[in-house]
């Protein structure tokens, strides 16, 4: 739902402010607000926690993949013009492939950030790790808490490295840069 929009809204520029303006607003919203706001329509359960948790990865992705297509040289998309390239080829043969770090940045933030903001669907019954983190309030015994906490990082973890071993692959051009 957010990066169909983005290569349109970079050809044509009035959808551009008012996507953003949206998935802004969506973003801008406190999730346990958001959490509590959906109840009356969606009920208590884990159809409440999934949809802030998407409406929150919307503004991330949508802007980064906009960056990305914004920051490909001119005279990458000029040299492919010049080589015949229509539009379409354009897009999909050097800007956005070209965009790849910027978009995968962007995934990353959403993934991570999702990550951390599901431990608290368990304050509408979404149950998940939040479950093990808060415990009911019974916190004597912090162990699960620990436990949990540690899966959550790890998780995090994992599919930030993910993320980034794909832009890797994707990206073969950039593993000549070193540091």
């Amino acid at each position: 739902a957010a990066f169909p929009p983005a290569p349109f809204a970079h050809r044509s520029s009035w959808p551009r402010t008012p996507r953003l303006a949206a998935t802004g607003i969506l973003y801008t919203t406190p999730s346990l607000a958001f959490f509590f706001l959906l109840i009356p329509v969606t009920g208590i359960g884990r159809d409440t926690a999934i949809v802030p948790l998407a409406a929150y990865t919307l503004q991330i992705i949508y802007r980064n993949t906009m960056l990305g297509l914004d920051n490909v040289p001119s005279s990458a998309k000029e040299a492919a013009r010049g080589m015949g390239y229509t539009d379409r080829q354009i897009l999909w043969k050097v800007e956005l492939p070209l965009a790849i770090p910027e978009i995968v940045a962007g995934l990353r933030v959403a993934i991570v950030s999702t990550v951390a903001i599901a431990t608290l669907a368990v304050f509408i019954g979404g149950g998940g790790l939040g479950t093990q983190i808060y415990g009911g309030g019974n916190l004597t015994f912090p162990t699960s808490v620990f436990i949990a906490l540690a899966i959550v990082v790890l998780m995090a973890m994992a599919f930030h490295i993910g993320l980034l071993l794909a832009q890797r692959f994707l990206t073969p051009w950039r593993k000549a840069r070193t540091a």
